[in-house]
């Protein structure tokens, strides 16, 4: 079956560790992994993609990390069909964080890869809370960690962020974080 709901006319896949060419029943097509999170009811989902390529698990809307139009995050949005125009997001339940681009590698660390790093630092950094309301939030730490991971990898992984509901913060952290230095 051709995927015919890519606009680029192929589905992508999360490909786990123990996976291989015996073992493809074991990945993950990005069609499948909708179907599950959509099971979830919960008023607001956070997704984060951070494996090579990992843009690549979104379609066809605007990233907020940066002004620029991208295929991004169709797939997660809605069932109305797109033919050679964004789908309409906005409201989307969905927060999602791609630690690179769909061209770039996930550089490893230890004992995590660079943006899950930066993403766990974030958590407890006071710097972190950037509207002082005592509260961080994944939009904040997104923004503590892009610019990190991407100086970190000499700006050979720049990680990207959909966010179907700008107007309002999903909070993560409450009352006071850990300083740590940055």
């Amino acid at each position: 079956l051709a995927p015919y709901d890519e606009s680029d006319n192929d589905d992508e896949y999360i490909v786990p560790y123990d996976s291989g060419p015996e073992r493809q029943k074991t990945d993950i097509r990005d069609d499948e992994l909708k179907e599950w999170f959509d099971a979830i009811n919960a008023k607001n989902k956070l997704l984060i993609f951070d494996s090579c390529m990992a843009e690549g698990m979104y379609k066809t809307a605007s990233a907020v990390s940066d002004s620029s139009e991208t295929e991004f995050m169709s797939d997660f949005t809605d069932n109305q069909p797109s033919i050679g125009s964004p789908k309409d997001v906005s409201g989307s339940p969905y927060l999602a964080m791609a630690a690179c681009r769909d061209y770039q590698y996930s550089y490893t660390g230890n004992p995590n890869s660079i943006f899950t790093a930066y993403l766990l630092q974030g958590f407890n950094s006071i710097s972190s809370d950037t509207d002082n309301d005592n509260l961080i939030s994944a939009e904040e730490v997104f923004n503590y960690a892009s610019p990190r991971t991407s100086q970190a990898a000499g700006n050979n992984m720049n990680p990207r962020m959909y966010d179907g509901n700008p107007g309002k913060e999903i909070e993560l952290v409450g009352n006071e974080p850990t300083t740590i230095p940055t």
